[in-house]
């Protein structure tokens, strides 16, 4: 089972967003706030560094059950970003969490780390993958 949405702007995701969290619901909703909440910092991450205000340029949620697992990819067509080293600045997401208190900004990716069972970019920091297991 697979659900997809298209957004250029953070009013057309606002707008969207309810479809996916009811659609989320049906399948893990034990864990409903876990991934929405890390659906929407990757989103957020997405309009911030990938298409920017570029409202030409589309984010692709797609949600799919598997088995036992829901698998969340979001996608764009905005640049991309050295993904692999801020993989590496956030191996352990709690330790993060407080070295950078203070900071309100750059957080997103040890929030999805905490959330997610795992993570993993691909097409050059594009593309963001995140997998949860679903309750038995």
């Amino acid at each position: 089972m697979q659900k997809s949405i298209q957004i250029s702007t953070y009013e057309e995701y606002e707008t969207l967003e309810q479809e996916l969290e009811d659609y989320i619901g049906n399948y893990a909703a034990e864990k409903l706030h876990l991934v929405m909440y890390s659906i929407r910092e990757a989103v957020n991450n997405a309009f911030e560094h990938g298409i920017k205000s570029n409202s030409s340029l589309v984010i692709t949620v797609t949600t799919e059950i598997s088995g036992s697992e829901i698998i969340i990819e979001v996608e764009h067509n905005g640049d991309g970003f050295n993904h692999e080293e801020k993989i590496m600045s956030v191996k352990d997401p709690d330790q993060y969490f407080i070295e950078t208190l203070p900071s309100t900004r750059g957080r997103g990716i040890a929030i999805m780390k905490k959330c997610a069972k795992h993570i993993s970019y691909s097409e050059g920091g594009r593309k963001l993958t995140l997998l949860f297991e679903l309750e038995k």
